[in-house]
């Protein structure tokens, strides 16, 4: 009797679902260790930058490391919650790896002097970039501790861009309406809110060129009205 061939398993369509839970802190491949976790007044969270020994001195189980600042340089990142009130305890620590800078909590010596420590020693600490969604290094950290601001402010260009948005779906109510002069009249202050946004990001994208053309501007205007000597060759 004869029997029916196997079928390739690549021959046959499958559907596989998998759960992901989001990691509001780690945004990249890490690897991690215990340590000791000095006492603290509370229980510290997740996130925080932890301060131990400098470069050279490698962090082992018996290590002691502290979230407060000026005592070593910052080294790691505190891999759960854990609560050292009541002494000394051990905890894990991420040693190395990819981290959002919104999901930490800086020391006293502020979250741009943490960061650039951490660097040193494969702690990269980035964030989300606006609308690409690229995870790119922070700039413009602040220089005070504790959680960084959740919201991004919206930038001069958004509002210029938000207004320009506003007037057209304004002007669009108004043609509906009959009001065609109105609404020709709200088209044109979109116009200039779009012109406005152009220029605001240009000066977002080169802001060094925008503050040198500001000053020499400022000159300008200073130096106007004052008389003009006129330039003797040196060779008289």
């Amino acid at each position: 009797m004869a029997t029916t061939p196997p079928t390739s398993p690549i021959s046959k369509a499958s559907f596989t679902a998998n759960t992901y839970n989001f990691d509001p802190l780690v945004a990249g491949d890490t690897i991690s260790q215990s340590a000791l976790i000095a006492t603290a007044a509370a229980i510290i969270p997740r996130g925080t930058v932890l301060y131990g020994p400098a470069a050279g001195t490698p962090i082992i189980g018996t290590t002691v490391l502290t979230p407060v600042s000026g005592t070593g340089v910052a080294r790691c990142i505190l891999a759960a919650d854990i609560d050292t009130t009541g002494g000394q305890a051990t905890g894990i620590v991420y040693t190395q790896g990819k981290f959002l800078d919104t999901a930490m909590t800086f020391s006293a010596a502020g979250a741009a002097s943490d960061v650039a420590n951490l660097w040193d020693f494969g702690v990269y600490v980035l964030t989300v970039e606006q609308r690409s969604g690229l995870l790119v290094p922070m700039t413009g950290l602040p220089a005070t501790g504790g959680p960084l601001p959740q919201t991004i402010a919206t930038t001069d260009a958004e509002k210029h861009q938000q207004k320009a948005e506003t007037l057209r779906e304004e002007a669009k109510k108004e043609d509906a309406l009959g009001h065609k002069d109105k609404a020709e009249a709200l088209r044109e202050e979109a116009k200039k809110e779009d012109a406005l946004y152009e220029e605001a990001k240009r000066q977002e994208a080169h802001p060094q060129h925008s503050a040198t053309a500001s000053h020499s501007q400022e000159k300008d205007d200073v130096n106007k009205d004052k008389p003009k000597v006129p330039v003797q060759n040196p060779r008289h």
